[in-house]
């Protein structure tokens, strides 16, 4: 609730008040970059006005103090942050004025390029829930990076899967100096043009939530045609954002009506916003080192140090992912992957932290001719919906796809814990034939399995539910092997591509080896007409490596402590 001029208004008859100025709700899983009405550097609600010598302070008839959320009181000292209703206002310290030397910089002040001005945060102001860790920078030390955390509650008043409101945000003025002109009053926030082709920003996140980056026109507190956004893909920075990817409503498909692309209009500020969700709370840590308005990644400003940590957080959505950076740099991709019959939005939860996960909810059972339940994993590759948290995809962080006889080694670990129960542990790699277009769901050539751990009522894909062979040996990997092979089945159009499947005879729970070695093995078999019939070639292109758990039933307790796998060509 917002205190309103001596009364008190719920959201909903709050957004009733502003009428055509604001208060929109967003499709579900995308939520609101400040498309309601921001009020706050000036942006006051009509009929008010502000005492320049006095800024925040109540006048007769109530007034909204600059940078202050609406019917809010500033402290006497505001920052003028360029925030409002939406976003639930900055609040700070006035910077000194001109005509008092010497003069400090304030805290807060940011400068990159031809960027400049104060950095402020906010948040919706109407979900409950919704919280900051910092209200302002002003004591913030030169040289520290902004950071901000909390959770973006959800929309008590949107039912749920219709669409949300809240938000958070960590903005930043680009054309502010860091001092009034007159004394009493705050710097002006102008506006400028951009000269490069897209937003640098340094940045880290611990949280594993969607980031967008927002930017604003000069009426952008009141216009919603001159906000433009664009999702963060990037796990942390450095990282670019060209122009060209901005547009109104990012969260609608490109070229939906009401969704304008940016048009390098001047801009007031730049934000980084925390969209919530419809139903559960968002949990953010953010740290920004700057923006800049650059050419490449490499003009992303590197003057203010981060650290940077890993991604943790659960995941509960059916088809929920979610892109990370393992303990070894590389980039990887978390997929709670409930895909079963059976299972649905929240019969499974996962939870992450880097490159490792834990099943810590598994309702469902298995699904029609005893298909798993569910594929909880982490992977490299670019299949299915690449546009999950962080983008979801590892495409351009490594080779693939690769064909086969252009990988010289495959190192990977996989190591595992918890009780194994009704699920195996195993490798899953796919193969095309010719380079995915656009998004893919499955192998289109050929399916290779490594298992770690076989339970004894399940068995992988086979001739009559037989090994083709038993105790085999891989060159160069420690222990034998059984190897079943088959047709993948089904009706779909992989239906007669083959399943390899290298099957341990007693469960590995840590394993380190070469996964070329396997994938060379099994062109060796075919060459050699020792693979029950299919063939499986070196011209083959490695698109996607999998690892995790296939469960049947249960699972609770399962966790993958490491996976990592680099391809070396």
């Amino acid at each position: 609730m917002h205190k309103a001029i001596g009364s008190t208004l719920a959201a909903g008859s709050l957004c009733a008040l502003l009428g055509a100025l604001g208060c929109s709700s967003e499709p579900s899983g995308n939520g609101n970059t400040g498309n309601s009405t921001p009020f706050g550097s000036g942006g006051n609600m009509p009929g008010m006005s502000t005492n320049p010598n006095q800024p925040g302070q109540m006048q007769p008839g109530g007034v909204v103090g600059s940078g202050g959320s609406e019917g809010q009181v500033n402290p006497p000292l505001s920052s003028g942050g360029s925030t409002g209703l939406s976003t639930g206002g900055s609040t700070g310290m006035q910077p000194p004025v001109t005509d008092e030397p010497p003069q400090a910089t304030p805290g807060g002040y940011f400068e990159s390029g031809s960027w400049h001005g104060y950095a402020w945060t906010g948040d919706d102001g109407l979900m409950l829930g919704t919280t900051r860790s910092v209200q302002d920078f002003t004591m913030l030390p030169a040289g520290d990076p902004f950071c901000l955390e909390g959770t973006v509650g959800p929309d008590p008043d949107v039912p749920a899967g219709t669409g949300y409101q809240g938000v958070a945000l960590l903005g930043f003025n680009v054309a502010q100096d860091k001092f009034a002109a007159v004394e009493g009053q705050e710097p002006a926030i102008g506006s400028a043009a951009p000269t490069g082709m897209g937003v640098a920003v340094n940045y880290t996140k611990s949280a594993g939530q969607i980031l967008r980056i927002q930017l604003q026109g000069p009426n952008g507190d009141t216009v919603a045609d001159e906000r433009w956004c664009a999702e963060l893909t990037a796990v942390q920075g450095p990282a670019f954002i060209p122009y060209t990817s901005f547009r109104t409503q990012c969260w609608l498909a490109a070229g939906a009506a009401g969704s304008v692309p940016y048009n390098r209009q001047p801009l007031s500020a730049v934000v980084m916003t925390i969209p919530g969700d419809d139903a559960d709370p968002v949990p953010y840590n953010v740290c920004v080192a700057g923006f800049a308005d650059g050419n490449s990644v490499a003009d992303a400003p590197t003057s203010i140090s981060l650290t940077a940590g890993l991604l943790s957080g659960t995941i509960s959505g059916e088809a929920g992912r979610i892109k990370v950076v393992g303990r070894d740099g590389e980039s990887y991709v978390i997929n709670n992957n409930a895909w079963g019959d059976n299972s649905a939005d929240g019969s499974q939860q996962i939870r992450y932290t880097g490159n490792s996960f834990e099943v810590l909810r598994q309702t469902a059972g298995p699904g029609a001719n005893s298909s798993p339940a569910s594929f909880p994993s982490i992977y490299i590759g670019a299949n299915g919906a690449t546009s999950g948290v962080n983008g979801a995809s590892t495409a351009g962080d490594n080779p693939l796809p690769i064909r086969i006889s252009d990988i010289v080694t495959l190192p990977t670990t996989f190591n595992i814990s918890g009780t194994m129960g009704d699920n195996n542990a195993a490798y899953d790699v796919w193969f095309a034939a010719n380079p995915p277009s656009g998004q893919y769901d499955t192998a289109q050539s050929a399916f290779l399995m490594v298992w770690t751990h076989k339970p004894g009522q399940r068995n992988p894909i086979g001739t009559n539910n037989q090994p083709f062979a038993t105790g085999q040996t891989v060159a160069g990997v420690p222990g034998t092997w059984d190897l079943w092979v088959g047709a993948r089945g089904g009706n779909g159009p992989d239906a007669n591509n083959p399943v390899i499947n290298y099957v341990a005879p007693a469960t590995v729970r840590a394993i380190t080896f070469d996964l070329k070695l396997f994938i060379q093995d099994a062109v060796d078999r075919s060459q050699t007409g020792r693979l029950n019939g299919f063939t499986f070639s070196d011209q083959l292109l490695l698109t996607d490596v999998f690892a995790g758990f296939e469960i049947w039933s249960g699972g609770a307790g399962l966790k993958v402590d490491e996976f990592s796998a680099q391809i070396n060509p």
